[in-house]
């Protein structure tokens, strides 16, 4: 019935184990441990529950959709009738985002996380016993992350990764043996990261790298054999970095980069000759910003930023001289969507943010209507297209954000209906995500708030005919969501968190660890994205990123006061125009970080918006974003220039310069894994010569050597999970010999050896999360006999060991989320009892014990954000009747320390 007695523990220890009400103390090495509970600190949200719909599939008998709801995230089908409505699956684990539905010779596929495999590739027939894992194309639970799902020619096509390829190409018939990798187009380890993949006529299209090429376009008949280059636009190794890939009958358009243009507007129809430059908007080799491309009537259009030059509109029919602006007023486009003959977009006057329609011509530009009348803006946003009817959401300042339709006609633009009654808004789709809405035949579905909670509804266009649907059973309810990688914060003796409300209100919480003490700080009106995150103190002021409608995502700060909770800058200045901070790092009491819009940079802040300034720009390509570490008073980060993808830091004293050019040239060294032991950096890094190695810098050229070259010559030994471990840096590393195994570096090349060879001879004990307790070493492995459990070490051969087979048997755990508290280790485990719950330990069997289960019985709680405040325990995680929530400890383990 039990763990421990499936175990042949005994009842007694067992009921240790699950922590109850009473008190319970066992002498256990010298110790007394106490057994513990926890405390809901708040909850949030009493509110009836939330469903968001935001990914659909139209077949032709049913509509599949997912919905969030809570902590669940459920799969659901309809025929558009309440009766025909029904959850299909449901995947319990909220780092999972099941997307991408898309149906390929009738079966239904999609990409999901299940908590056990990873996010991997599945596939549905409507019923729950029908909807299975394709393939676990990256065993346990680290995840391939298929994504790009497209119909080619009646077989899957997609994007995936694995240890030994990198992300490339793959293919599946929806079996496990036909589920296989197309083409490694950078061989080895190497990724090519196909991207854009576009289907015309008999030929897949995508963007992918290869040394020999760098990015560039590339095509594919589905065989290794048949996919090709379709042109080097920029010569040789550098990378012209194709972007916005559309199709616009038989040609392609997309922006690259040359070093005579910049970034500009290219076409191709398929072959190296047919590849050419369409204009040089901006001019010599300035670049042209480009956003929206979309076909109409065989033409292209989109919005387009030239240098010194205000965001507008353009048309092109791919040539030169038929690549004109549509308009040259400054109405800022975004969101174009062409329906029938007309093109659609949100445009900004004298009238606010409203309705714009386009044939394409000057004269037949214009504003269609003022919805939300005078200076004050409407925000029409997510535009949808039925038949002729563009439907989007808009608030017209009487009844909130709800549902609009337009036939291309001032009159014919009206409210569809006032779902939630009065001046609070519906939010149908939930505002501002792609996959808002879905259509079956002429019906919209679409979900929306209403004085009954979060519903799925449809609509044909008129108020009679927009209804909710049914048949939907109750969900635990949204509570604290937080990105999985945040934790709260502590300053000035007060916790900080952020939450969403189920109105779409992001909310900055401060606590002093009590329910009364725990309150709103400050409320951000957010259609989109999670609460305030990358929250970082930096001497008694806290930074974060939130969202508002009318800002986007930026920085801002708190000093704990309300009044003091204030934007720092509008970085991306414009309506909701987001700069999207992050990489956040401290140095010397100052704040650094990166931005990714207009163009990816770092920046530093001392509070103040004039004192928020960018230090340098960093890449032109968003594919793999740029890591950054302080150590000391150096601040390490990768940067791409015509050097490639190299080493720089910063110091005050210094500014930005240059560490070392790791891989002579234009080629690329990709520095990652960047981690600081001591006052020494460790990475790994490629110098074209010893492949992926482990690589260490004090800062200047003549310091920055490679350590080791675990695998003598090209080949790679890819150096994973680098962790400071009591001054050494303990890796997973495959030698060509032992698989990815534990090793351990002093920063030499003797000092640098396998600790463990965990699953004997060419198998991979494949050592993840690893993470420093104390001094000791633990992380998550498998030895090819229990599974995947928790393994700790001391640095020595005969030091490392398994704790304990939490999941009997061969079957897995899956320690995750390993987090140091004090001298003991807390993590998220799945025993296969009671689902992934909050585990501890501090590194044997007697001591290593489930802590709680918040979701009774078989569901996951998925525990995460565990960190220390006054004392106690705090740890974000799902309650089997309070969904997602903030829980503290009621009693403590003694000892803390």
């Amino acid at each position: 019935m039990f763990h421990r007695i499936l175990k042949n523990k005994s009842p007694r220890r067992h009921s240790q184990k699950l922590h109850r009400r009473q008190l319970q103390i066992e002498s256990l090495e010298s110790r007394r441990v106490l057994t513990v509970d926890y405390d809901l600190l708040r909850d949030f949200n009493t509110a009836p529950p939330v469903r968001k719909a935001y990914n659909y599939l139209d077949t032709d008998s049913l509509t599949y959709m997912f919905l969030r709801t809570g902590e669940n995230l459920e799969l659901w089908k309809t025929d558009g009738g309440a009766a025909g409505t029904s959850k299909v699956k449901e995947f319990p684990d909220v780092a999972s985002i099941p997307s991408r539905l898309t149906e390929v010779s009738g079966k239904i596929y999609f990409t999901a996380d299940d908590s056990i495999h990873g996010e991997e590739l599945w596939t549905t027939d409507g019923t729950t016993a029908g909807t299975v894992l394709v393939k676990d194309i990256v065993p346990g639970t680290a995840p391939s992350s298929p994504a790009a799902l497209v119909n080619f020619n009646g077989v899957l096509y997609f994007t995936a990764y694995t240890p030994a390829t990198g992300v490339e190409l793959w293919t599946s018939d929806g079996t496990e043996a036909g589920t296989k990798m197309v083409v490694d187009l950078a061989p080895g380890q190497q990724s090519s990261l196909p991207s854009y993949l576009t289907v015309v006529g008999t030929s897949l299209y995508f963007t992918a790298f290869s040394p020999a090429t760098g990015n560039e376009l590339f095509k594919s008949n589905g065989t290794a054999a048949g996919t090709t280059l379709v042109s080097d636009i920029r010569p040789g190794a550098a990378s012209s970095n194709p972007q916005s890939v559309t199709a616009v009958g038989s040609r392609l358009y997309f922006s690259a980069e040359r070093n005579d243009v910049g970034r500009e507007l290219f076409r191709s129809d398929g072959t190296s000759a047919t590849t050419a430059l369409v204009r040089d908007i901006s001019t010599s080799s300035f670049s042209t910003s480009f956003i929206s491309l979309v076909g109409m009537n065989g033409s292209l259009y989109f919005v387009a930023q030239a240098a010194s030059e205000a965001r507008t509109l353009w048309r092109s029919n791919g040539t030169t001289a038929g690549t004109v602006k549509v308009i040259t007023n400054n109405v800022y486009p975004t969101s174009l969507t062409a329906v029938g003959n007309v093109l659609y977009f949100a445009g900004t006057s004298n009238s606010g943010t409203e309705l714009w329609r386009s044939n394409g011509t000057a004269a037949g530009t214009f504003q269609l209507k003022d919805i939300r009348v005078g200076a004050d803006s409407s925000q029409p946003n997510n535009f949808v297209g039925v038949g002729s009817t563009m439907y989007f959401t808009a608030n017209d300042g009487v009844s909130g954000r709800e549902l609009w339709r337009t036939n291309g006609t001032a009159i014919g633009t009206e409210l569809v209906a006032d779902i939630n009654t009065g001046a609070a808004p519906s939010y149908p789709g939930h505002g501002g995500t792609d996959y808002s809405f879905g259509t079956r035949g002429n019906t919209l579905l679409f979900t929306a708030f209403s004085p009954q909670g979060s519903v799925i509804y449809k609509s044909t266009g008129t108020a009679a005919t927009t209804a909710g649907l049914g048949g939907m059973s109750a969900p635990n309810r949204n509570g604290i969501i937080m990105p999985y990688e945040d934790v709260p914060v502590e300053m000035n003796g007060s916790l900080y968190f952020g939450r969403n409300t189920p109105t779409s209100t992001q909310t900055l919480v401060k606590s002093d660890g009590t329910t009364a003490g725990t309150v709103t700080l400050k409320s951000f009106q957010a259609s989109e994205g999670f609460s305030p995150i990358h929250m970082t103190n930096v001497n008694g002021i806290l930074y974060f990123v939130a969202y508002t409608d009318s800002l986007g995502w930026e920085l801002w700060k708190s000093d704990g006061t309300t009044s003091g909770t204030v934007l720092v800058k509008d970085i991306y200045q414009g309506t909701a125009q987001s700069s999207l901070p992050f990489r956040f790092a401290v140095m010397d009491n100052r704040l650094y970080f990166m931005v990714l819009l207009p163009s990816l940079s770092l920046w530093t802040t001392d509070g103040t918006s004039a004192g928020t300034v960018q230090l340098t720009p960093l890449d032109s390509s968003t594919e793999d974003l740029p890591e950054m570490v302080t150590v000391g008073s150096t601040l390490y980060f990768t940067r791409s220039t015509s050097l490639g993808r190299e080493l720089w830091n910063f110091t005050t004293t210094d500014g930005v310069r240059l560490v070392r050019d790791i891989n002579p040239g234009a080629g690329s060294s990709s520095p990652h894994n960047l981690t600081a032991v001591g006052d020494k950096l460790f990475f790994t890094a490629n110098d074209g010569v010893h492949g992926d190695e482990l690589w260490s810098s004090r800062g200047y050229y003549s310091k920055t050597l490679l350590v080791k070259d675990i695998v003598p010559g090209p080949r790679s030994s890819t150096p994973s999970s680098l962790a400071a471990v009591g001054g050494w840096l303990m890796f997973a590393a495959n030698d060509g010999v032992s698989g990815n195994e534990l090793w351990r570096s002093g920063g030499t090349a003797e000092s640098t050896t396998l600790v463990l060879d965990i699953n004997p001879g060419a198998n991979s004990g494949n050592p993840n999360n690893l993470t420093n307790v104390n001094g000791r070493l633990y992380f998550a492995a498998d030895d090819g006999i229990n599974g995947t459990e928790l393994w700790t070490s001391n640095r020595e051969t005969t030091g490392t060991r398994m704790v304990e087979n939490i999941a009997a048997g061969s079957k897995s755990s899956y320690p995750t989320r390993l987090t140091a508290i004090g001298s003991k280790l807390y993590f998220a485990a799945n025993d296969g009892v009671h689902g992934q719950e909050l585990w501890g330990s501090r590194g044997t069997e007697e001591t290593t014990t489930l802590d709680q289960d918040f979701n009774v019985g078989a569901f996951s709680s998925n525990p995460a954000s565990m960190m220390l405040y006054k004392n106690k325990l705090v740890v974000v995680a799902l309650g089997s009747q309070v969904g997602r929530e903030l829980w503290t400890r009621s009693r403590e383990e003694l000892p803390v320390g």
